[in-house]
């Protein structure tokens, strides 16, 4: 009989059935990848206790106490893998005498501020001509890269989650709407 370290219950079960059925391709590939890195599991970002998290797979609604913002809470597999890419960058990026690895409850989190991000996305493309290809580079991109005020307005955008909130309200989003509405082409009616 297995030790008890190596049985396959509990959250480690849990874990390996989210990762089998839910986890989507492309965030399974980058965190096999960001393992392989690490060289170790115990040196990686996460742990059993995170994978085993329903808050950070696909399909997952994360409830607000606000319903205006229950809109914004859907994992989709595009906020799980940019989840997956802030989370372990911003771990990389930390000096290694230092680096710990990420709680299940800082991942969940993240997973809530990145659910939002995407819907943030998809109102700037509803509100104006702006590309999807333009909102990747200029926001996404930016904001896995860390450490920017866009980060840091997102993140308090949605802690705060206030009624009256417009995706214009984040200074760093406004700017970029700004900046790519007087260039893009108007369409035709």
């Amino acid at each position: 009989m297995a030790s008890k370290n190596q049985q396959l219950v509990g959250a480690k079960a849990v874990a390996v059935q989210l990762v089998v059925e839910t986890m989507p391709p492309a965030v399974l590939s980058f965190l096999v990848e960001h393992l392989g890195a690490c060289g170790d599991c115990e040196a990686s970002a996460m742990s059993d206790d995170v994978l085993s998290s329903k808050r950070i797979v696909s399909s997952f609604v994360l409830r607000n106490r606000n319903k205006d913002w229950n809109h914004r809470g859907r994992v989709t597999a595009e906020s799980a893998e940019i989840t997956a890419r802030w989370v372990v960058g911003n771990f990389m990026r930390t000096p290694l005498r230092i680096r710990t690895r990420v709680s299940k409850a800082l991942w969940e989190e993240a997973s809530e501020i990145c659910a939002c991000l995407c819907s943030f996305c998809a109102e700037i493309m509803s509100m104006t001509l702006m590309q999807a290809t333009i909102l990747d580079e200029e926001l996404i991109q930016r904001f896995i890269g860390g450490g920017s005020a866009l980060e840091l307005q997102v993140t308090c955008a949605v802690k705060e989650k206030s009624a009256s909130f417009k995706v214009t309200d984040i200074p760093v989003v406004k700017e970029i709407i700004e900046g790519h509405v007087l260039v893009s082409p108007i369409g035709h009616h």
